[in-house]
């Protein structure tokens, strides 16, 4: 999940530079494989990210083990 700073719009230009940077200086291994955009991301009152708030989406309709 990505969250643009105020002076990016999260659009396909925006997401090709990101892919053009990240193949620059990222081995493919490490390289994402999807770019997911997301107004605000969710944290917890201690200021620290909500990670299970991030990965449910990606869970829905699967079985978690």
């Amino acid at each position: 999940m990505i969250e643009p700073a105020d002076r990016h719009t999260a659009d396909e230009h925006f997401e090709a530079d990101l892919r053009a940077w990240a193949e620059v200086n990222l081995a493919s291994y490490k390289r994402p494989r999807s770019y997911d955009f997301t107004s605000e991301i969710p944290q917890r009152a201690t200021g620290k990210q909500f990670e299970r708030k991030l990965r449910d989406p990606y869970w829905d309709g699967r079985a978690q083990i």
